[in-house]
């Protein structure tokens, strides 16, 4: 008996003193849990010793072939521990809100009207949680502050969501309209030009491209995503417009007139588009066309300062200078200073 005893309590100090047994997870330590270092080193030598064997007989020499002296190289195998890190996806938080930005005036040919942004989907980037709730939260500060009209603060918003997520193409657009309202045109095109660069058929995109060219003064290539944004949504109708007013600028009238007959189409209560087909009919000689183009553009805005500044012109190429000097009196009223040049020279007008 007491042998038995003496064997167990010695069986019993064995077990307690060896190395704990540690799993692994991943690989050939994964598949040898509960062995311990020693042993999992001895299971991967009888391994090895098993693949060279079957690689050995495997790569007999045929009869009749001379063996070779030449001892094939040693092929690396794959690090069965490496792994690669599935690529995370984040995206400023898509409001349903329509952010206002970017209005246009240029001198009546494009009429003031708003550009309707639309916000699109960001690439895919590396960005943590806490980073990403940071920016949906300042995004949708940034949009408030947007229809506030706040858009110096908008775009200090946006700067510190852009230095997270730098390639967002909602950030870019909104930031982009942001500047423009402030002026800043040179890095509106520039911030425009890197979204469109993620989704060049994006319509809106290009017609906020193409806004921000015709404040610089290139037409051309105002006019190539105008036509792009037209050619991705066929109903665009501020597209329409602003190619419009691009064909005046450059002088090609019939190609305005199109597309100010498309944007009527689309919607016969954009005053806009009557002011502005009215100007391109001055321009080919159809005065008396063009007035009734400004009459409409009048019933629908009777503020319009513009319609009647450019309607007064109609009327003095008609010979009209009674109308001609009231629609240019009305303009005055309305904060058009060309009109005030117009009654100094023909209407006789006295302060």
């Amino acid at each position: 008996m007491k042998n038995i005893l003496f064997l167990f309590l010695f069986c019993f100090l064995a077990i307690s003193s060896s190395e704990p047994l540690r799993a692994q997870i991943g690989g050939d330590d994964f598949e040898m849990y509960g062995n311990s270092p020693k042993e999992k080193d001895k299971e991967k030598d009888k391994d090895k010793g098993k693949e060279k064997s079957k690689s050995s007989s495997k790569q007999k020499p045929a009869a009749n072939t001379p063996p070779s002296n030449k001892t094939p190289a040693k092929t690396a195998a794959p690090d069965k521990n490496t792994t690669t890190a599935p690529a995370g996806s984040t995206r400023a938080d898509s409001s349903s809100q329509q952010g206002k930005v970017l209005r246009l005036d240029l001198d009546g040919i494009v009429g003031k009207y708003v550009i309707d942004t639309v916000y699109v989907k960001a690439p895919r980037s590396k960005i943590s949680f806490r980073d990403q709730e940071n920016i949906k939260y300042y995004y949708r500060q940034a949009i408030q502050r947007v229809n506030e009209g706040d858009f110096k603060s908008a775009v200090d918003l946006l700067n510190k969501c852009l230095k997270k997520d730098p390639n967002n193409k909602d950030l870019l657009l909104l930031r982009g309209g942001a500047q423009a309202e402030l002026q800043e045109f040179k890095k509106a095109k520039k911030d425009l030009q890197k979204a469109i660069k993620y989704d060049p058929t994006n319509p809106n995109i290009n017609y906020n491209l193409a806004a921000v060219y015709m404040k610089l003064g290139d037409t051309k290539e105002a006019s190539k995503n105008f036509s792009s944004a037209i050619k991705h949504k066929p109903d665009y109708l501020l597209a329409y417009q602003g190619r419009a007013s691009c064909n005046v600028l450059n002088k090609r009238y019939d190609a305005a007139l199109d597309d100010y007959n498309k944007v009527v189409d689309l919607n016969g209560f954009f005053a806009p588009a009557y002011r502005g087909r009215g100007i391109a009919k001055c321009k080919i000689g159809k005065y008396d066309e063009a007035i009734k183009d400004f009459n409409t553009n009048i019933g629908l805005e009777p503020n319009d300062g513009l319609a009647y500044f450019y309607r007064g012109l109609a009327y003095s190429a008609i010979n009209e200078p009674y109308q001609a000097c009231d629609d240019f009196l009305r303009a005055y009223q309305l904060n058009v200073l060309d009109a005030y040049k117009e009654l100094k020279r023909m209407c006789d007008f006295q302060d």
